[in-house]
């Protein structure tokens, strides 16, 4: 009898770690359309601006704090919005195609208690926040172009750079000022969760080391994130999110 009992329990275990999975990756789809529809009704408050962060949207927008906290988040919202494990992911042997390019923390980009300093037009009402918002009115540490300051402050913000990139393009699709590629706003995340990263693996172009540009081969093991794209709209992509692949790519 106890025989059988361990046998039933071996195969309903994984059965149950699956519907948990499915259970958590489900409630984070419903807090990003949540955020997808506050950030469209706020912008359409705001003569088009997106707010300066996540937490901006509290509590006109946003009307609990519980929406801020993905249930895959190990940290409850009150660490780091990029796992470490992604992070290292270029020397973690289960991601293989990520050896070739680093996933960086951006620190930053934090918008929860558990930064190091919060930024002055931070709600600080919001104090556990799982997603990373890639609009932030925070200088962005990985672009310096002055061409980007949009408003000619001598700092590029996060906003800065994603304007820019969503009206011109960059090296991952080949566009420019004197060459526009816009990304479209249905296929650019404005806010990113990282978190399920260890549940469920997707497809998708890895970025070239050293550059912005894309390689040429598609990789079918990339860890995955759930993202709210510019539109509103939910959508799987892979770390690098200029990378995914499109309909029909082998």
């Amino acid at each position: 009898m106890i025989g059988i009992i361990a046998i039933l329990a071996g195969l309903i275990t994984p059965t149950v770690h699956r519907a948990r999975r499915s259970a958590r990756q489900s409630d984070c789809r419903s807090n990003l359309r949540q955020f997808g529809i506050a950030l469209t009704v706020y912008r359409a408050d705001h003569n088009g601006r997106n707010p300066d962060w996540m937490s901006s949207l509290y509590p006109k927008y946003i009307d609990t704090p519980d929406v801020y906290v993905c249930k895959s988040d190990r940290n409850r919202g009150e660490g780091v919005v990029i796992p470490k494990a992604l992070v290292n992911g270029y020397t973690n042997p289960r991601f293989p195609s990520m050896r070739s390019v680093s996933v960086t923390e951006f620190p930053e980009a934090v918008d929860n208690d558990s930064a190091s300093s919060r930024h002055s037009k931070q709600n600080r009402s919001i104090r556990a926040n799982s997603y990373f918002y890639e609009f932030s009115a925070e200088r962005c540490s990985w672009d310096n172009n002055s061409e980007h300051d949009l408003d000619g402050d001598g700092t590029v913000t996060w906003s800065e750079a994603k304007e820019w990139q969503l009206r011109y393009g960059d090296d991952g699709n080949g566009g420019s000022r004197d060459n526009p590629v816009p990304y479209s706003a249905s296929r650019m995340p404005i806010i990113r969760c990282w978190h399920h990263y260890s549940e469920s693996e997707t497809s998708g172009y890895q970025q070239q080391a050293g550059s912005g540009k894309r390689g040429t081969t598609i990789y079918h093991n990339l860890p995955l994130t759930l993202n709210v794209a510019y539109a509103g709209n939910v959508f799987i992509a892979p770390p690098w999110w200029e990378g995914r692949a499109e309909p029909g790519d082998k």
